[in-house]
């Protein structure tokens, strides 16, 4: 990007600052009142001008104020943008959200994308990335009907997430407990995927020298396994994201919410915030048409031993960047406490 001068900074954090928080586009008039540079309207006007002429800032018509494009956001966030603490009281309404430790782990990623999506009237996202790297602890199943199980899988580190799992036949909650005991003596301190290999390879290679007990193992660890595969996305309040957009374009509203309910999307763009740190994506830099209206504050939460997901919140571009990157850092640093204390 062009590097700006301090007048032109200014006058674009002005703009940047004004539209987000009123949805105006902002005047001449308005920028120099609110710019503190104390130059008249004239002179703001001549900045506006250069910063539109350089794509910063654009206008809907010749006598309408300016208001930020995606460079301009994008110039704002990386160089001009204050960082935001919050109070005491917004980060007790945060950390009182979880006060029930002993929740799984797929409930407290549920419950926190609902937490964003209700504090920040935006919509909050949470992702799980591929659990195959974790390492196996112990597993219970749970009888709820002859033929449907609810197996609780617990890691070594101590998080807790479970699955219901249909099976071919009938099981009594004996032959259960004695299926988790084989699974739990014979596969503990191994990570998910090489469990998953190894019943597979005993299911190819010796079938019939096992008896209906490993075999029905295969099959239930099979199904537990083969859906936490890949990412999960956890997406609250999407009518959130509807009724702030302030767009015309009902199709393109239309394409995101089909967008997020399919979530396969959102998999591929919150996976490149896995590398670490806080990551935001403003309009077309999605890559995604029904996303170019759109940004995302996003960032990682984990254990001690590693990154587990993202963390993030999707809005319209006009959005209080430096408020919803302090929620949802303070939200990833105690989802990621929780869990490491589990």
């Amino acid at each position: 990007m062009t590097e700006l001068g301090e007048r032109e900074k200014e006058v674009l954090r002005s703009v940047v600052s004004h539209y987000a928080a009123t949805g105006e586009p902002v005047s001449s008039r308005t920028a120099s009142r609110i710019s503190g540079l104390g130059l008249s309207s004239a002179s703001i006007r001549n900045i506006m001008a250069d910063l539109e002429d350089e794509g910063y800032i654009c206008h809907t018509h010749a006598s309408s104020g300016r208001l930020p494009t995606d460079k301009g956001y994008r110039y704002f966030v990386d160089h001009l943008m204050s960082g935001v603490t919050l109070s005491h009281q917004e980060r007790r309404r945060i950390k009182e959200h979880y006060e029930d430790e002993s929740v799984a782990l797929e409930d407290i990623l549920k419950q926190t994308s609902e937490l964003l999506s209700t504090f920040t009237n935006q919509t909050g996202i949470v992702t799980i990335a591929d659990f195959g790297g974790v390492i196996w602890r112990r597993v219970d199943f749970v009888r709820i009907k002859p033929s449907r199980i609810l197996a609780i899988f617990v890691s070594k580190r101590g998080v807790v997430t479970n699955r219901v799992v249909n099976i071919d036949e009938p099981l009594t909650q004996d032959e259960l407990d004695k299926l988790a005991r084989y699974l739990n003596e014979r596969f503990g301190d191994l990570p998910l995927n090489m469990v998953q290999q190894q019943l597979l390879a005993q299911m190819e290679d010796e079938r019939r020298r096992f008896d209906k007990l490993l075999d029905l193992s295969i099959k239930i660890s099979e199904q537990m396994f083969t859906k936490e595969k890949g990412a999960s996305v956890f997406v609250g309040a999407k009518q959130n994201i509807l009724g702030l957009s302030g767009s015309e374009d009902i199709e393109r509203l239309r394409a995101l919410y089909t967008a997020l309910e399919q979530k396969s999307r959102l998999v591929k763009i919150l996976g490149e915030c896995i590398s670490g740190g806080p990551r935001i994506y403003i309009g077309k830099e999605f890559d995604v048409d029904e996303l170019s209206d759109y940004s995302l504050v996003a960032n990682t939460y984990g254990m001690d031993d590693g990154v587990l997901g993202t963390i993030g919140i999707i809005g319209p571009t006009r959005m209080q960047y430096a408020k919803l990157i302090a929620i949802v850092d303070f939200t990833a640093q105690i989802v990621s406490r929780l869990l490491s204390q589990k």
